[in-house]
């Protein structure tokens, strides 16, 4: 019940994306879980980017750690949704997509001690690490999206 007169206290700004990802996480991780990966390109308009240019993007600080939080938050409290990192970087580029922020989806992959390799996503803008930002400097970059 905490939780829920915490989440009435926030501004509109902050309830409204709140839901925003409350609702998109669980799409985003529907998608990744049922569509090729060339379909999700299609669906949510990625395009494949050079790594370089990349990093000298400007980024609107504000929006994206307002995202972050958002879907860190939902992440945290509502654990039941079990969301993986390239579903949370879904859903944070569609919302700052919508914003008219461009965002950057890299994919890397390391291999674990059996040597097979592992995934893992993560969503920046400029240098701000939006989602994944804990696991990334362990993974080797294979592909961008913006």
């Amino acid at each position: 019940m905490h939780k829920f007169f915490t989440f009435l206290q926030l501004p509109v700004q902050r309830k409204a994306l709140l839901l925003q990802v409350v609702v998109l996480l669980p799409l985003c991780q529907i998608s990744v879980h049922c569509l090729s990966f060339n379909r999700i390109v299609k669906l949510f308009r990625l395009t494949s980017c050079q790594l370089s240019t990349q990093v000298a993007r400007t980024c609107s600080h504000d929006k994206c750690s307002a995202t972050a939080w958002a879907i860190d938050t939902v992440v945290t409290y509502l654990n039941f949704m079990k969301t993986r990192c390239l579903g949370q970087a879904l859903a944070g580029h569609l919302i700052l997509a919508r914003q008219g922020v461009p965002t950057t989806l890299f994919l890397g992959v390391k291999k674990n001690q059996i040597n097979s390799y592992i995934a893992h996503a993560w969503l920046c803008c400029g240098n701000y690490v939006i989602t994944g930002e804990v696991e990334k400097t362990q993974f080797s970059i294979v592909a961008a999206f913006s």
